[in-house]
């Protein structure tokens, strides 16, 4: 599949979501010119088949598989981490005052809570492979991979915490004392995300 297209699973009832991606080499996605006579049949074809050879190890995955998934899991959780951190690196070098640096430093804080609880979900999903009487046993063992994750989102919290400091000392201001959370915003309080259809929920439609 491609984008957002990811209509082959459902989240909602632990179905796992599939995304192969495929460039099609033509930029007609989600316009008026993406049209049939547009669609390479190999990379259609290839699409296809990593999918169908995706779901059906899936579709017969069990509790020999969940170490691997799990790691694999792992590996990206550190990737996705590491992405939620760095814009704020790059904002901190850029702040001006005290102020400033202290909103920057909350929402670091914030994104990268969100990413560590995300991944270290996607870690633990692996559990469901296991028949329901092991899967105390494959939880416990996922434990020290969701410790790693949780570990690594602190060393990346420190590792803002001290950039603003340096931040501060480099342009002769005094730190913030603590990150400054955000303020909840009225109007975000009252969205309320309708799915109009079964599937994932694509931000092209919210």
């Amino acid at each position: 599949m491609s984008g957002t297209d990811t209509y082959l699973a459902e989240p909602t009832v632990n179905v796992p979501t599939v995304w192969p991606y495929s460039g099609s080499g033509v930029q007609t996605h989600h316009n008026s010119e993406d049209t049939p006579d547009r669609v390479d049949p190999r990379s259609l074809r290839d699409v296809a088949t990593v999918n169908a050879s995706y779901l059906y190890y899936l579709a017969n995955a069990s509790e020999p598989e969940t170490a691997w998934l799990a790691e694999l899991s792992q590996t990206r959780g550190y990737e996705q981490i590491l992405k939620a951190t760095a814009p704020f690196l790059d904002q901190v070098s850029a702040a001006h005052d005290s102020e400033s640096l202290g909103h920057i430093w909350g929402d670091a804080l914030d994104h990268i809570n969100y990413r560590v609880d995300r991944e270290s979900q996607s870690v633990l999903s692996v559990e469901r492979l296991a028949p329901e009487d092991r899967r105390a046993v494959v939880a416990k063992s996922l434990a020290p991979s969701v410790d790693a994750l949780r570990r690594f989102g602190e060393e990346q919290k420190e590792r803002v915490r001290l950039i603003v400091e340096h931040r501060a000392e480099q342009a002769g201001f005094r730190p913030p004392a603590k990150p400054v959370a955000a303020a909840p915003s009225a109007e975000a309080s009252r969205i309320v995300v309708r799915r109009k259809r079964f599937g994932t929920l694509p931000l092209d439609d919210l």
